[in-house]
């Protein structure tokens, strides 16, 4: 169903640096398997993060804000569309470039952009006056062994972030470094 996700497994970018993140671009390949696969961003804990979300198997995507306890295994998207068409339509079992813009540009309203193989195919805006101001990002999956990400990056705005430290991170879970910027 597209009407909500499961919580499922994730795994996020533990470093300080990460957790004072704001305004990002984060661009990487993932392969869809079945079922849910996403990504987190300004996740500062379990309760508190934004969430992209793509299910291949059922093609519908949608935005989490968690912001709070009180759910229960399954999330209510805020921002939610089931179309193909309207989405970005990238069947199961293959690879999609995928880039997330997330900025506030100095206001109390966070702006996430969502491409698909370079294709605009998400615009939400956080207004509700709880805006998540920055953190951490992370990858999420539920039901998906096969699940993977590759050729992480993160910038702020135009200027790569020196990744050394985030290299240590992701080989701690058996993840690849990021590739050298350049």
């Amino acid at each position: 169903s597209c009407s909500h996700f499961l919580l499922g497994q994730y795994v996020f970018l533990s470093m300080s640096e990460a957790s004072e993140w704001t305004d990002i671009t984060l661009t990487f390949d993932v392969y869809f398997y079945v079922r849910e696969t996403g990504i987190m961003l300004r996740y500062q804990d379990d309760d508190h993060y934004y969430q992209y979300i793509y299910n291949p198997e059922a093609s519908c995507q949608g935005i989490v804000k968690r912001n709070g306890t009180g759910l229960s295994n399954r999330q209510t998207p805020v921002y939610l569309w089931n179309s193909p068409e309207a989405g970005a339509g990238v069947p199961r079992y293959t690879w999609a470039r995928m880039r997330i813009d997330m900025y506030d540009n100095g206001s109390d309203q966070p702006t996430m952009d969502v491409y698909v193989n370079d294709q605009l195919v998400a615009t939400y805006t956080d207004t509700d006056g709880s805006a998540l101001s920055k953190g951490t990002i992370g990858f999420y999956s539920a039901y998906n062994a096969a699940t993977r990400f590759d050729n992480i990056r993160v910038t702020r705005k135009t200027t790569p972030l020196d990744t050394a430290r985030a290299d240590v991170a992701l080989r701690a879970v058996g993840a690849p470094p990021l590739p050298i910027p350049g």
